[in-house]
């Protein structure tokens, strides 16, 4: 309702610098579609955007209330226990972490930051894969379903004009493939680059 009321505030505003014209019967026609709470179509209202709700609790479980609440809405949902995700970050001894992590009955690998990653990366159908030299290991971000070359474009344009080959891990301890500039890129794909300059 905020960000609706947000949108309604910016368009009334731009309505009064506006005279007639194309311009101006968008901006009517979006102002009464937001008070008639419709979705507006201008280009970067609040409201059209994509949303993602994190509830804040106590347990890192759904309590009963948390999943009332989260299938009452239509937008994604996750929960999030702040304070033990603090604790679990702050906690620099692996083992006690991981005894923290049992005790609380949390997956390492289903972690509130994980899944807090994994619902706005399909939210916004992104996806990552990853760089891995001597000195730094890095992560790239993609639309999903771009080629290999399009992906090599993201580190740098001089890399995708000149795209040999792409060598493709699905995991670090996985075989490597030579894939082609066709080549659709994966979540998780441990790449490198080869080009000619």
């Amino acid at each position: 309702m905020e960000l609706a009321l947000a949108d309604l505030a910016s368009v009334e505003k731009r309505l009064l610098k506006s005279r007639t014209g194309p311009d101006r019967v968008e901006l009517e026609k979006a102002r009464d579609d937001l008070l008639n709470k419709r979705p507006a179509t201008l280009p970067g209202m609040l409201s059209s955007k994509p949303q993602l709700l994190a509830l804040i609790s106590d347990e890192p479980k759904p309590s009963p209330l948390a999943a009332k609440v989260m299938s009452a809405v239509s937008t994604p949902a996750i929960v999030v226990c702040a304070l033990l995700e603090a604790q679990l970050a702050a906690e620099s001894d692996v083992q006690a972490r991981n005894e923290m992590m049992e005790a609380f009955g949390v997956d390492p690998a289903d972690t509130a930051l994980n899944r807090l990653s994994q619902a706005i990366s399909k939210l916004l159908n992104r996806s990552v894969f990853f760089t891995v030299g001597p000195e730094e290991a890095r992560a790239w971000a993609f639309a999903q379903g771009e080629r290999a070359q399009d992906c090599a474009s993201h580190i740098h344009s001089d890399i995708a004009r000149g795209f040999v080959a792409a060598e493709v891990k699905a995991d670090y301890d996985a075989p490597v493939r030579l894939e082609g500039r066709d080549y659709g890129m994966k979540n998780g794909d441990i790449v490198h680059f080869r080009f000619k300059v």
